[in-house]
């Protein structure tokens, strides 16, 4: 028992980069993603939750994302092909946040000093999103190596 058996699950790197990735994507979703000032808007300070609500978007994935991890052996009776969710997941998040990319530029104004720039919270969910991308390509191999002691 003292292999970690005796526990119910084990730890799976695929889980873990599923899980950290939507922390860092929720916290990014509450920091700004836009702020100063712009050409058409006048001055704006955007979190992931404001305009077009992206990071509100990205909040319901992870919870989706969330969802595939702890109820993973249950889908995978089911449907074994439920591996490939949180990579489908993820690609579509990587969409979402280039569109929310793209709009932070377009109402980025780099002739001024007090233009608009882009902002942390940006970063930041960019950054989860790596993780899911990672976490999804671990889980999509289906490899039973996947797990470690834990």
């Amino acid at each position: 028992m003292a292999d970690g058996s005796s526990r119910g699950r084990r730890y799976r790197r695929d889980d873990g980069l599923l899980v950290v990735g939507s922390a860092v994507i929720v916290v990014g979703s509450l920091l700004p993603w836009i702020s100063g000032a712009t050409r058409f808007i006048g001055t704006v300070h955007w979190t992931g939750l404001d305009d077009t609500s992206e990071g509100a978007m990205l909040i319901g994935l992870a919870i989706a994302i969330l969802a595939c991890v702890r109820w993973r052996e249950q889908l995978a009776e089911i449907e074994p092909r439920i591996r490939w969710l949180p990579l489908g997941i993820a690609v579509l998040s990587a969409l979402l946040w280039t569109i929310a990319l793209r709009k932070a530029l377009y109402v980025w104004y780099p002739e001024s000093a007090a233009g608009a720039h882009p902002d942390v919270g940006l970063l930041v969910t960019g950054v989860g999103i790596v993780a899911w991308l990672a976490g999804g390509w671990l889980m999509s191999r289906g490899e039973p190596g996947g797990s470690t002691r834990g």
